[in-house]
């Protein structure tokens, strides 16, 4: 992220559907309020994203850049901004134990 403008990759992986599956990434401070904008992209099964969390002076995102490859289905993640002197013990995930859950997993 650079003076506001957010990048991003997108690379279609051969023998991907033609289906198209939406990516939404939420930015949140630890209280629930929105930290940002709402990012939403059209994705097909098979490509790989990598979208770099914007940066908030003050403020650490955790993760810091949201990667993956789509899945034949829609998903969205929440990446929340911690204070710049708040220690999270995972980075990955901040409350789960370093577990991830994706849209549509039923974890017990």
């Amino acid at each position: 992220t650079s003076d506001g403008v957010t990048t991003f990759t997108n690379v279609r992986n051969a023998g991907g559907d033609d289906t198209d599956h939406l990516l939404t990434i939420y930015y949140r401070y630890p209280d629930g309020s929105t930290a940002g904008g709402t990012y939403i992209r059209v994705y097909k099964a098979g490509d790989t994203y990598d979208v770099p969390s914007p940066i908030i002076p003050g403020f650490r995102a955790v993760p810091v850049s949201v990667t993956g490859i789509m899945p034949a289905r829609d998903v969205t993640y929440t990446v929340i901004y911690v204070p710049d002197d708040v220690i999270v013990d995972d980075p990955g995930t901040p409350g789960l134990g370093g577990v991830t859950v994706n849209v549509g997993e039923c974890l017990e």
